[in-house]
């Protein structure tokens, strides 16, 4: 299974790997999920981590090379972006239901606007439905 992240997904992973989000970084990095987010989400948290924790530009590096998520660039999503953003106008949002439409994977998100979206056929799921896995 192939998953797209939010940003909202990673950073409560990052402050609690025993919560639910958390366990599903866990899953990744033993190869039973695989995870993706985009390069829009990806400048976002390192936007975050910088101003809000003055994580240094090494440490973000380092950070975000350690997540078990696979980037996708922008040139891959590019072309449904547009359309994304007329049902969300945030471009991380957005740019969620466009790579998950381009790779044909469902997105988890904790944002009440990216889960009430409705864009192609993406499937859009809170983290709290995969309590158990």
């Amino acid at each position: 299974m192939r998953l797209v992240l939010d940003a909202n997904i990673l950073f409560s992973a990052l402050y609690d790997m025993d919560s639910t989000a958390g366990r599903l970084l866990l899953l990744a990095i033993d190869g039973e999920v695989r995870l993706v987010s985009t390069e829009h989400v990806k400048e976002e948290m390192e936007r975050i981590l910088a101003s809000k924790l003055g994580y240094s530009k090494d440490e973000l590096g380092g950070l975000v090379a350690a997540l078990p998520v696979d980037w996708i660039g922008r040139g891959i999503y590019e072309e449904e972006l547009a359309e994304a953003t007329r049902i969300l106008a945030d471009p991380a949002d957005a740019s969620l239901l466009a790579c998950a439409a381009v790779l044909g994977c469902e997105v988890v998100s904790g944002d009440r606007e990216v889960l009430a979206s409705k864009f192609r056929k993406v499937k859009v799921r809170r983290l709290r439905e995969f309590k158990g896995r």
